[in-house]
């Protein structure tokens, strides 16, 4: 039989382990509860007169009124915005990914001269303020006839990127063994074919198993 010391040495630690689990879930519930509350706010908003939120923004709506869904859709143009959204962010991740996967490949499979100072950069590029750019920015599209057009907007979006990205993927190269590599370059894959072919493929294999 357990004795009395035992029983109140498991009894404190139940109460510790409880109290530590404690210590993490309330903090991330209290920030759940403070990213989510606003949503919920807007959603309810949405169903609400514009008289009733001026009346009582933080109350239920008296009457749950789908037609502003139809007057954002029609009267705003909700369908060409959510369209304008797909193409640049799509086109976007598109163009980061030519840009920063051979980057990426190149910095941490070849050895060249200047390969670390230009990782480096890049690094360094992910601390420069987005802001300190807009002015010439604003300049370049405007003598590059991109301003107020989707193509300048998913050309400015995926360079801006290209920093992160690259570091994330040279990581993800260096995880990579080199022996599947050199198979596929003595099969006569050149460094492109080798890049997408074992590289991309085989690795999206990998997650898909792993997911399964």
């Amino acid at each position: 039989m357990q004795t009395a010391t035992e029983q109140n040495k498991k009894t404190n630690q139940s109460f510790k382990h409880t109290l530590a689990r404690a210590g993490i879930r309330i903090p991330l519930i209290l920030w759940s509860i403070v990213v989510l509350y606003p949503l919920a706010w807007m959603i309810v908003g949405a169903f609400k007169s514009n008289a009733e939120i001026y009346a009582s923004p933080w109350g239920l709506p008296e009457t749950w009124n789908i037609q502003n869904f139809a007057d954002a859709w029609v009267n705003y143009e909700i369908g060409s915005a959510f369209l304008n959204s797909f193409l640049v962010t799509g086109g976007g991740t598109l163009l980061t990914i030519a840009l920063a996967l051979p980057t990426s490949y190149a910095l941490e499979r070849l050895r060249f001269y200047g390969r670390m100072p230009l990782y480096y950069m890049y690094i360094a590029a992910m601390l420069i303020p987005v802001v300190l750019g807009w002015i010439p920015l604003f300049f370049i599209l405007g003598n590059l006839n991109l301003l107020d057009s989707l193509l300048g907007l998913t050309i400015v979006y995926a360079v801006s990127q290209v920093p992160f990205s690259v570091f994330i993927l040279t990581g993800f190269m260096s995880s990579f063994p080199k022996e599947l590599e050199e198979s596929a370059a003595i099969d006569g894959l050149s460094p492109y074919g080798t890049l997408w072919k074992v590289v991309t493929l085989l690795r999206c294999r990998e997650s898909l198993r792993c997911r399964l």
